[in-house]
């Protein structure tokens, strides 16, 4: 699991996602209040747009840039290696947490309520 406390969202702990690996460190920024920035699988994002964009292919481009609660981490805990997401949603809807999930470059930015 890489850890880099630079990135998009100022001030936010970035990982690249390694499953339940990844749970730890983001339940503990979350009780600390601070923003998390988890690069997923480039490989999802077909799945992620499918998911969030149900429906008959429209021939649209596969843009992903959904905001949500805990839900959405509920959501996409259903895709095939993001099961472990489910973990958080009790703790992310307990902090007041907004999740931000842009894609084709598969990103889920986790913002405390201050920040969202």
């Amino acid at each position: 699991m890489q850890i880099d406390r630079g990135g998009h969202q100022p001030d936010a702990l970035r990982l690249a996602w390694a499953g339940r690996e990844t749970v730890g460190p983001v339940l503990d920024a979350v009780k600390q209040g601070g923003k998390v920035e988890i690069t997923l699988p480039q490989s999802l994002h077909h799945a992620l747009f499918r998911r969030l964009h149900p429906g008959p292919d429209t021939g649209v481009a596969e843009i992903v840039d959904h905001r949500g609660g805990p839900e959405l981490a509920e959501t996409l805990a259903t895709l095939a290696g993001l099961d472990a997401l489910g973990e958080l949603v009790e703790a992310l809807a307990g902090a007041g947490y907004r999740l931000h999930v842009v894609s084709p470059a598969p990103v889920l930015s986790l913002l405390p309520p201050e920040a969202a």
